[in-house]
């Protein structure tokens, strides 16, 4: 490792320096105390009046300079050794952080040298912080892959269809009108679905705040998408208690809403989703519980994450964007509150948003 020399050697030189100048004091007042001792008690000490103390023997010159010189070895040597741990550190994070604005963000600092306290927790720090730009960058990475991946296949099926009215192949009837803007409303999700996730990771959902009865929207939420649920041959029960807090209104809905359609795709194995509202002292509550196939005990932690499939028992075939439980956690939050993910009792899910009876 190239050690940065000019730092060590000005460390080096200031300590050396340093020394030098203490043993210059300690030589001078030992002077001024021998010449003050032996002018005011000349019987303290073994003294001859006619010499001075600079007519000291050759024997005394020695020993005061092999004294001197041993010190200052000594101290020069120690200067040397501290000035490499306080460097050697740091030239460790410089290096590395080098190497990571150059793009290679599996560099770490590392030194063989043990540090001082300060300088260890710098090492440490910066690697935790290496490790955490990787981290981000792998994420950024999956995530627009995941993007393209969600926004290819409505975008592919669109052009398609409209090459084939184009060229005569398809008839632009009712029907392919209703196939085109179906997808042109997947695309639309996909995008909102993204807009909420990226401003709520930004801090800056925006929420229109008022009083807000959980049971209430969840009534309307129910009848909007009930065409739908019976359609999929699922069956709704509903168990929906008084849950005022103060929320916005069209975001639970929306949260509900994704909660409501994440059932009805994976629990179609079960035939039932079921749909709660109630309160305690501290929380409004809203759960949607199905008895689909259920989730691997593993996949609960990572249950919001964008994109996240747990892919034994909740495949792409049943659709879907990736994003609508990331959307649920967003909006849980934006609001102070929480998404959480449990396994049912015998099998299936329960999904779980609780919001603070007391907001902002």
């Amino acid at each position: 490792m190239k050690t940065p020399w000019g730092l060590s050697a000005q460390i080096t030189t200031w300590m050396i320096a340093v020394s030098a100048l203490t043993l210059v004091i300690l030589v001078l007042g030992w002077a001024a105390a021998y010449s003050i001792v032996s002018q005011v008690a000349p019987d303290l000490i073994q003294f001859d009046p006619d010499q001075s103390w600079w007519h000291l023997g050759l024997t005394d010159w020695l020993g005061i300079i092999g004294s001197g010189a041993l010190g200052f070895s000594v101290a020069t040597l120690a200067s040397i050794l501290l000035a490499r741990r306080i460097v050697l550190p740091v030239s460790a994070v410089a290096s590395a952080a080098r190497e990571v604005a150059n793009g290679n963000l599996a560099a770490r600092a590392d030194c063989s040298a043990p540090g001082f306290g300060e300088t260890a927790q710098l090492i440490s720090d910066f690697n935790q912080m290496a490790l955490q730009l990787a981290t981000y960058e792998s994420e950024l990475r999956t995530w627009n892959s995941a993007v393209a991946h969600e926004l290819r296949t409505p975008l592919t099926i669109l052009r398609g269809r409209l090459h084939g009215v184009h060229d005569g192949v398809f008839e632009l009837d009712k029907a392919m009108i209703s196939n085109l803007i179906q997808q042109v409303d997947g695309l639309t999700r996909i995008v909102e679905d993204l807009r909420t996730v990226s401003l709520a990771a930004a801090g800056r959902l925006d929420l229109l705040l008022g009083a807000v009865d959980l049971a209430s929207e969840a009534q309307s939420v129910i009848a909007m998408v009930a065409p739908d649920i019976a359609a999929a041959g699922v069956t709704v029960e509903t168990d929906l208690s008084a849950a005022i807090t103060r929320a916005d209104s069209a975001r639970i809905r929306q949260a509900l809403l994704a909660l409501i359609n994440n059932a009805v795709q994976y629990a179609s194995e079960g035939g039932w989703i079921r749909v709660e509202t109630a309160a305690n002292a501290t929380d409004a509550l809203i759960r949607v519980i199905d008895r689909g196939p259920g989730l691997p005990p593993d996949f609960g932690p990572r249950a919001f994450d964008a994109f996240s499939r747990a892919e034994d028992s909740r495949s792409r075939a049943h659709g879907g964007t990736g994003l609508g439980l990331a959307v649920v956690q967003a909006i849980a939050h934006a609001h102070g509150g929480a998404a959480r993910c449990m396994s049912g009792i015998e099998k299936g899910t329960i999904f779980e948003i609780s919001i603070p009876r007391e907001t902002r």
